[in-house]
């Protein structure tokens, strides 16, 4: 009769010994800021107690072919579209479920995602099907927000994204863009809420809500496009991939994703939108939208590696027990280096009068001192009208958000195994470039 209360119990009391009595997690200054519900950690205690009597999570992994017709079998649909997410698809399944340092609430989340997205491109694919108009959907002179994470990027775009004359992805409709309204922004309150309990201490350093405007980074996520999936220990193919894939079926998706959202839920087409993301492929960014204003931000560098990878590790840890904060490092750096010479490279081969009309370039100290002003001065480089509306919004918006108002961000360079001297050799040409 109380078979099923047993059933439950005992696994979670098994967990709870295996974490008492097994090795715990790296004790460092910076993993003790890093708290999880107590269940969680118990449970994934009798994870690591399965892997240590020799099991492994691949009975939570079905064939590719299951999880496909799953996907098709909830939505009705069953054209997936153009090719381009099978290969990461296929490094994610191959890959990121055998990854060693995967936590068995690592593998449900990882099920959990790679499955919405399905659906989502399901969705996605057969509106455009059935309303080839779509494609037709101008969305002129998109507004990219780019530069180094934790360049002042998300407040520039919170302000930015109060203009009454223009429109930003919102959490709820990138979460869920195929649900009614209602239904899609109670739905992304609830996976709010569970990324709250989950990992209490992101509120810090990321703030999401279900109504706030949100980077469009999570619209490649959708195609299996992670940059998350680029610090994972086991991920070395899908790093490989990354560099060398043709990105342009990627940010076609994109731009179809934004057509969508344009129809369905706003007549406004003209998007300001922001993810660090891009400067490693601005190249490709205008070859989609050739009309683009981009605003690319900077800062002192030791300022940005840091909290870039107290970032990635509260990320890894939906996935990861214990994150290897030298492999954290090893990845921020080598990534974010090769993702500005990128950029530097592609600007320098613009002919210089072209260069300066797309590209505004902001300093993170003059952004914190007079943010108003600088979006002011970016209006007027673009050509862009400045409405009293929206000064007034962006004033209040000030006004209701605070510096702090979730938290200070705590970390040091040491925390990661980084020195100033590795960030300068690495990044010595932007340092130069920008005196940053």
């Amino acid at each position: 009769m109380y078979w099923w209360i047993i059933a439950l119990v005992v696994p979670i009391l098994l967990g709870v010994l295996f974490h008492f009595f097994s090795i715990p997690p790296k004790d460092t200054k910076y993993y003790k800021h890093l708290q999880s519900p107590q269940i969680l950690v118990y449970v994934n205690g009798l994870g690591r107690l399965w892997k240590r009597i020799g099991g492994s999570f691949s009975f939570a992994l079905p064939s590719k072919e299951k999880i496909l017709r799953s996907a098709q079998s909830d939505v009705g649909l069953y054209d997936f579209g153009d090719k381009c997410w099978e290969e990461p698809f296929d490094i994610i399944l191959r890959k990121h479920f055998h990854d060693p340092s995967l936590s068995l609430l690592g593998v449900f989340y990882t099920r959990l995602y790679i499955h919405r997205y399905l659906k989502n491109r399901l969705v996605i694919v057969d509106q455009f099907k059935k309303n080839p108009t779509l494609h037709d959907v101008v969305l002129p002179r998109p507004i990219f927000i780019t530069g180094l994470p934790r360049t002042g990027t998300t407040l520039l775009f919170n302000l930015m994204a109060q203009d009454p004359l223009r429109r930003s992805p919102q959490l709820w409709e990138i979460f869920w863009p195929h649900l009614e309204e209602e239904v899609a922004r109670k739905a992304s309150k609830r996976d709010v809420d569970l990324i709250h309990w989950v990992r209490p201490n992101l509120e810090t350093i990321h703030h999401v809500e279900e109504n706030n405007p949100e980077e469009c980074l999570l619209i490649f996520t959708k195609i299996y496009m992670d940059l998350l999936l680029v610090s994972s220990k086991s991920m070395e193919e899908y790093s490989e991939w990354w560099w060398s894939t043709d990105v342009r079926p990627f940010y076609r998706f994109h731009k179809e994703f934004l057509q969508y959202l344009a129809s369905r839920f706003s007549q406004k087409s003209s998007w300001t939108l922001k993810a660090p993301f891009h400067l490693a492929f601005l190249d490709t960014v205008l070859l989609e939208y050739p009309d683009a204003c981009i605003i690319q931000t900077h800062r002192e560098l030791t300022s940005v590696m840091g909290s870039t990878s107290s970032l990635n590790t509260n990320y890894n840890l939906f996935f990861e027990e214990q994150v290897d904060m030298e492999r954290t490092n090893d990845v921020t750096i080598k990534y974010w280096s090769k993702a500005m010479n990128r950029s530097m490279e592609f600007r320098d081969s613009l002919p210089k009068e072209k260069e300066s009309k797309i590209f505004c370039d902001v300093m993170y100290d003059e952004l914190t001192e007079d943010p108003i002003g600088v979006i002011e001065k970016i209006y007027e480089r673009f050509g862009f009208e400045f409405t009293e509306e929206f000064r007034e919004k962006m004033k209040q918006w000030l006004e209701n958000n605070p510096s702090g108002k979730h938290g200070r961000h705590s970390y040091s360079l040491e925390d990661f195994c980084m020195s100033e001297q590795q960030i300068n050799r690495a990044f010595a040409e932007y340092k130069q470039r920008y005196r940053v």
